[in-house]
């Protein structure tokens, strides 16, 4: 978990299916839920909530992760309307 430049929004880069897991988990816990009560308002089992918190995930989000990475990116969880900088990127 590292902190945006300058905006003090807490960013979370995810590489593997860990990183997301923990991600996952740090979030929820912040948000005082339990893995039952996260699943219940997503609509997950909270069984499958403790998979995806400890990298259990299907074949296709590691290989997404895999794909990014491959490309040279990352990807970067931020709270939905935090401000971003925009990419100055000109090969995308």
């Amino acid at each position: 978990m590292t902190e945006n430049q300058g905006s003090g929004v807490m960013v979370r880069r995810v590489g593997t299916p860990e990183d997301l897991g923990a991600a996952i988990a740090d979030i929820r816990k912040q948000r005082g839920m339990t893995q039952q009560e996260l699943g219940e308002w997503t609509g997950l089992h909270r069984q499958y909530v403790g998979l995806l918190e400890t990298g259990q995930v299907s074949a296709q989000v590691r290989r997404l992760l895999d794909l990014v990475g491959l490309l040279g990116y990352e990807i970067v969880l931020v709270p939905r309307g935090a401000p971003v900088e925009p990419s100055t990127d000109d090969d995308a």
